[in-house]
């Protein structure tokens, strides 16, 4: 399933995209949610979410690819269900005062986290009455935070903010309580993103400083291990396919990094040059099939193929929001 998109107010250009669960949607938004099927190498809408009364930048599925959440300027998360034809079941409000910024769940307890523009992380409980309410705020970023993210144990939780830092939140007592376990200042500029290996305690964040950043913990110190310094521009995403790390950027070009055991550093091992004609931001991966979705602000979501380290393009959607 193909989800996280999204646009600017004006330029309309798609904004995020994320891969899951199945080879064959894309979700694009911009004040609302459009749902596009792949069918026969071409991107159809066959359903649209308008609950939102201002921009959308965010999406994610929870573990079971069972619910959708939509992080707004609205000031709120929706969740969807997705078994009752996306129908809106909740909307989670009152916790910020700013745009929410992402939302993410956690692959083993059943809350979200949260991140804003007002530099706060709220994290929301599924009760037992069916409800999510926000029983913890995560404080210390000094402004914007801009990503959040889960370890795939569930044991760890990343966040990024404009103030150039990445914080991470060890997870206790099931998910009910966090405390910062580091932060980590190496970057330069804003950092746009933060993201988990799929099987190790191996994190990565990438910025507005062209870098990428590599942290391990040692000893109880968690230390910049590496850092990918290809890109020319801003980066604005990063994605793990397997053990590989893809990343996008102002550079519009989408680059394959890859180490030949879990011991050595990563090396580039591709360049697509010129993947989309402006800046890309955001790609994701399947878990399941090797497929790539990236947006970019030339308004286009484009399907690539993941063959032998390379990519070739699917499909692509132009005027992703105009034409809908």
């Amino acid at each position: 399933m193909f989800s996280r998109a999204g646009v600017t107010s004006i330029d309309r250009f798609v904004f995020h995209v994320r891969v899951l669960y199945s080879p064959n949607l894309v979700i694009p938004v911009s004040t609302c949610v459009t749902i596009l099927c792949l069918l026969m190498h071409a991107l159809v809408p066959i359903r649209t979410l308008e609950d939102h009364t201002d921009r959308v930048w965010h999406t994610a599925y929870d573990s079971k690819g069972s619910i959708l959440s939509t992080s707004s300027s609205d000031l709120t998360v929706k969740l969807y269900d997705i078994q009752d034809d996306y129908k809106c079941i909740a909307t989670l409000t009152g916790e910020h005062d700013r745009t929410v910024r992402s939302s993410e769940f956690s692959p083993v307890h059943e809350i979200l986290a949260t991140g804003s523009f007002d530099g706060k992380i709220g994290v929301w409980d599924h009760t037992q009455d069916d409800t999510w309410t926000c029983f913890v705020t995560l404080e210390g970023h000094e402004n914007e935070v801009k990503s959040v993210a889960f370890s795939s144990d569930g044991k760890l939780l990343a966040t990024c903010a404009r103030d150039k830092s990445v914080w991470i939140w060890t997870v206790e007592n099931s998910g009910e309580d966090f405390e910062c376990l580091a932060v980590l200042q190496e970057h330069t500029q804003d950092v746009k993103c933060v993201t988990w290996h799929p099987s190790e305690e191996l994190l990565v964040s990438a910025g507005y400083d062209n870098t990428i950043r590599l942290w391990k913990e040692m000893d109880d110190d968690w230390y910049a291990a590496q850092v990918l310094e290809k890109h020319q521009s801003t980066v604005w995403c990063v994605a793990f396919f397997g053990d590989d790390i893809l990343s996008c950027s102002d550079d519009c070009s989408i680059r394959i990094w890859r180490r030949p055991d879990s011991e050595s550093p990563y090396t580039l091992h591709y360049t697509h040059q010129n993947a989309h004609e402006r800046a890309i931001y955001c790609i994701s991966t399947s878990k399941h099939h090797n497929k790539l979705a990236s947006c970019a602000s030339d308004n286009a979501i484009r399907i690539w193929e993941i063959n032998d380290g390379k990519l070739e393009m699917l499909c692509e959607a132009r005027d992703a929001h105009d034409s809908m």
